[in-house]
């Protein structure tokens, strides 16, 4: 059984044709962050609509029944090769959940390439999840093999919202201090470059003036 999802496509923005599979993982739990339902996703051009088989181990269930067409969620898909752009797809699945946890982990098969989104809110920040789990959970440099085994890279289990926030300010912190330093390294490195500059100008201006000195008087006096 295929169940077909027609998206809305926005005018605003551009959108790629892509034909090219992919795989959505859903992640149903924060705490263990485990895959339950594989989603399979392919492109028509003829419908315009995604064809989405959601796998369970394997085997076609159709629509779970704890999935809802009711909430807007943006999948992101990576930009093609030939075209560079970036596609937006507006798919409408929530899960059923009294927090609404929602993780929609997308894989290119073909590029290697995934993005986790997810639309909770801490309470304690007001920081998307979709920030905070895309910063600690995804690694560019994964095995294919791990990922369609539903295996995440390097996600602690029993890590918190609380914790994960302070990791993310941290992380900022870090990266404006790296980015001070640079800024005051490249300040020295000009600073250095035109003080450098400065007794260059003077050496050649004071070897000049006295090399044309010394011809002057040795060729114009007596």
């Amino acid at each position: 059984m295929t169940v077909t999802l027609t998206f809305e496509l926005s005018k605003e923005e551009k959108y790629l044709l892509s034909g090219n599979p992919a795989w959505i993982y859903v992640l149903t739990d924060r705490s263990c962050y485990v895959p339950r339902y594989r989603v399979f996703v392919s492109y028509s051009p003829i419908s315009t609509s995604y064809y989405v088989r959601f796998l369970y181990h394997g085997k076609d269930i159709g629509l779970p029944k704890d999935l809802l067409c009711s909430n807007r969620i943006f999948v992101g898909i990576p930009e093609d090769t030939t075209l560079k752009l970036v596609v937006l797809v507006e798919a409408t699945i929530k899960y059923r959940r009294e927090k609404n946890d929602v993780i929609l982990c997308f894989v290119n098969s073909a590029k290697k390439f995934w993005r986790t989104y997810v639309y909770d809110k801490c309470k304690t920040c007001n920081e998307s999840w979709a920030t905070l789990i895309k910063t600690l959970a995804l690694c560019p440099d994964y095995k294919r093999e791990e990922v369609s085994r539903g295996k995440l890279h390097e996600i602690n289990p029993k890590i918190s919202s609380r914790e994960i926030c302070r990791i993310i300010r941290s992380s900022r912190l870090a990266r404006q201090s790296i980015w001070s330093k640079m800024e005051k390294l490249q300040r020295g490195i000009f600073a250095r470059m035109m003080i450098w500059t400065t007794r260059a100008k003077r050496f050649i201006t004071s070897w000049f003036n006295y090399f044309w000195n010394r011809c002057y008087s040795l060729l114009f006096t007596k």
